[in-house]
Order: C-alpha cells, then structure tokens, then sequence
C-alpha cells in the first residue's frame, strides 16, 4: 500500500509540475501584441490591447484584458505593426476597460464548463444604423485582405480536391440550437458593466445614449440534453436610455431596472427562444419631452381650443412621478406590452394599451394610448366649456346637458382625455385622434329646438282642451 501511495504522489507530482509549466508556458507565449496580431489576422480591424493577464494554473483559471478597442482598419493593422510603434490614434467603435473571464479548469474534463464569471466592464459602443439597412459593425468582422503587408491567403480559393471535400453534399444552413453544443455549461455571473452604448438612426436622424448600463446574467443553467429541466438565467437589466432628435433635443429619458428569471432556449427545438418575457419598471424622475406623437397631438389642439379645451401642458417637460411596472415580450427586434401601463406625471398621465408594439430595428410602432389632463387642468377646461356654452345659450338654457354631451367621449373619473392611435415611424408618426368632439354649433342649436318644444308643451298644458285638438289633429296626419 506505501508503494502505491508513493507511486500515486509521484504521479501526482509530475502532473503538477507538466500543468505548471505548461502554464508558464503559455503564458510566456500570449502577449498583448499576440492577441492583437491574431484579432487583426482575422477580422477586418485595428485592435488595441493595453495589458494581459493570464492565470491559467489554480481551482479558477482567468484571463484578464485591459484597454481593449476595436475600430475601422488602418495601415498599422494591415502591415501588423507592434503596437509601441504605433503613432495614429485608434477609432473606437467597440471599448472596454477591462475584460475578465474566470472558469474552473477540471469540469472541463468532464465535458462541462462551469464559468465563475465573464465580465466586460466600461464596455464602449458607438453603433450607427444607415438608412439603407447597413451598419458600421458588420466590416470589422469580414476577412481582411491584407495580412503582415500581403495579400490574406485565406482569400485564395481551396485546389480543387480540397474544395470538394470541404463542400460535401449541399444542406441548407440549419439555426442554432442549445442541443448541439457538445458540453453543458454552468455560469455564474455572465454580462455587461457600467456601459456606454451610442446608436445613431441616420434614417430616424435621431441618436439613442444608453448609458450606466448593467446587463447581468446569473445562475446559468443549460443542459443541452435536458432543457426541459435545465434551460434557465437569472437576468439584472438597468440603464439610463436618452433619445434626441435631429435638433439634439431631448424628447425621452427613461430610468429603467430589470429583474428576473428568463428561459433562453425553446425546450423542444433548442433554438434561441424569441418570445422571452421581460418584466421592467421605469423609475421616477424619467422624462418625456417634444415627444412626435404628443407634438402630433397637440396639432389638434386648436380645434379643442374652440370649444375651451386647452390641454397646452402637452408641450412642456413631463416627469414621471413614480414607478411604473412595464411587461414586455421581445423576438426579433419587435418589443411588445403585454399589460396597460399608465405614466403619471404632473402636467398629463400618458397611457398605453396592451399589444401595442414597436419595432425597435428600424422604429417603426403601433400605439393604442389615451393622454389624460392632470385634475387641475382638467378643472379649468371644464370650467372654459362651461363659459363658452353659457354665452352660445345667451341665458336660454342649462350649459350642464350640453357640456357632458360634448365631452362624453372625453371624460374619466373627472378627467379629460384624448384618445389616440400611433404609426409609422416615431419620429415622424402618423397619428390619429379618436375622441369624438361634437361642434358647439349644433349643439347649441339643439338644445334651443329642445327649449322651444318645452315651451310650446308648456302652453298647450295651460290653454283648456289645446292638447286634445293637437292630438286630433296628429291623428288625421297619420
């Protein structure tokens, strides 16, 4: 038995002493200018890496980059110049302060990969969308013609033999599924850190800031072979989300936080799960301002305004006084509410109704939603119609019957509001007004048919027999 256990330490040991120097290494072979040569050799961009840790030996191995960008191709990429000889500035599209990924090493021999953590932290995105569907994205991950000053081999066709058999029989590209990855996975804390994210619509002429953001995936649980029973991340979601228009006016700034448990995979196909749920709430404080559909409202205004209704606080800031609860479904970029959330403010709460959508690719909505004036607005344009039916009256009648039947379709619980439907595209929105508001004309020129048939029912009651001689005579018509 001591033999063997002083085999089995020896045995031990120099595995433990191949892992460390295998480390070591490895370590001694991946540089920041390795990483940089190899991210260039492959993908169509200039890439920066200020600093590289690598601790591949432990319970946790890790891997930690530092000033890390990715930007539009260059000379320096082309040619593989070391980064200390550098001189021209990289264009950052894509930055991150640091990157960080911790895994434990044994699972992995056991075909599973238990992730502790990978964080990109001050990630930096500056993403324009174009008019014609394109982005400044997609060419920094194509294949780059130059490669070390020559020509990228890579884009040399295959002999003849090899192509063939690289080829093999035509199939058509199937999607993606969870059941085809050859290891489950076990992750820990998977996202995004105090994030900078800048989309500019030129389309729209429009630019979306997201900024503070956290976006955290927990207690990763996928089992590509069981997802019935292990398909499940805990999602963490908040971020401060502007939006500007083309003047750089702000017209929407939300607050927003997320928390939640999501299922990622279909559990009968494996592929990406495209109706997830997400359970949001805009916090207070969140403004809306010059915002197209409500501009759009306020072009009806003057009409209202003839008949004393002036909802004018629709063109000033609002802001949200409490927190509301927003549920959404999203797949393939279309966001979807799936409750009626109302935003109280002070001037007006805006409301939306549930299935109304908004595709958030190229911005174009369906909106279902009702802007309901604050109670003291509401007061002073009851009071406005009540002055104005008073005086088409001149003093012939009750301006009451004739006030609630103009501002039937406008009224809930004492508060006046405007109906709406919203298309097209946000920013320049085609919008219609649903609440029905009778001319005051008609109106009025009903209600003095109305008084002078009391009035004329009024003599005949006083005047002996003059009912009965109206009644004959309406028989003899008949």
């Amino acid at each position: 038995m001591k033999k063997i256990l002083i085999i089995g330490g020896a045995v031990f040991g120099v595995i433990l002493l191949l892992l460390v120097g295998a480390s070591l290494y490895v370590a001694s072979l991946i540089d920041e200018d390795f990483l940089v040569e190899q991210i260039e050799a492959n993908l169509n961009c200039r890439a920066a890496v200020q600093e590289l840790d690598v601790g591949l030996f432990g319970a946790v191995s890790s891997i930690k980059l530092r000033g890390v960008a990715i930007g539009p191709r260059d000379a320096d990429a082309n040619n593989a110049v070391p980064q200390s000889e550098r001189t021209s500035e990289i264009r950052r599209i894509i930055s991150a302060d640091e990157i960080e990924l911790s895994l434990r090493f044994w699972p992995l021999l056991s075909k599973r990969l238990e992730v502790e953590s990978f964080i990109i932290d001050g990630l930096g995105l500056n993403l324009t969308l174009f008019a014609n569907g394109t982005n400044n994205l997609k060419p920094l991950f194509t294949t780059p013609r130059l490669v070390n000053g020559e020509r990228n081999p890579a884009l040399d066709p295959p002999p003849p033999e090899e192509a063939e058999e690289a080829a093999g029989p035509r199939t058509a590209d199937a999607p993606f599924s969870a059941k085809d990855l050859p290891i489950a996975a076990n992750l820990e804390r998977v996202g995004v850190t105090n994030g900078t994210v800048t989309v500019d619509l030129r389309q729209d002429r429009q630019t979306i800031n997201v900024s503070e953001l956290n976006l955290l995936l927990t207690d990763i649980d996928i089992e590509p072979t069981d997802l019935a029973n292990h398909n499940s991340a805990d999602l963490s979601f908040d971020a401060n989300i502007s939006v500007k228009n083309a003047r750089g006016v702000e017209t929407l700034l939300l607050l927003v936080d997320s928390s939640g448990e999501i299922v990622p995979f279909d559990a009968q196909n494996g592929q990406v799960n495209t109706a997830i749920v997400y359970s949001l709430t805009i916090l207070e404080n969140s403004t809306l301002h010059s915002f197209a559909v409500l501009d759009r409202l306020a072009g009806a205004l003057p009409a209202l305004a003839q008949a004393g209704l002036e909802m004018d606080k629709l063109a000033e800031k609002a802001v949200l006084q409490e927190n509301v609860d927003v549920v959404v479904s999203y797949g393939n970029g279309l966001v979807t509410l799936l409750n009626d959330p109302r935003f109280p403010t002070r001037n007006y709460d805006f409301a939306l109704a549930k299935d109304s959508w908004i595709r958030v690719t190229n911005s174009t909505h369906r909106f279902v939603g009702k802007v309901i004036a604050s109670e003291e607005e509401s007061a002073r344009g009851i009071a406005n119609v009540d002055r104005n039916v008073t005086e088409a009256l001149r003093g012939r009648g009750d301006p009451a019957p004739i006030r609630n039947r103009m501002l039937n379709e406008m009224l809930e619980n004492g508060r006046l509001y405007l109906s709406f439907t919203s298309r097209g595209r946000l920013n320049d929105p085609d919008v219609e007004l649903l609440s029905n508001l009778p001319r005051l004309t008609d109106l009025v020129s009903g209600a003095a048919t109305d008084i002078a048939r009391e009035r004329i029912n009024q003599e005949l009651d006083r005047t002996p027999g003059a009912r009965q001689a109206q009644e004959q005579l309406q028989n003899l018509f008949r």
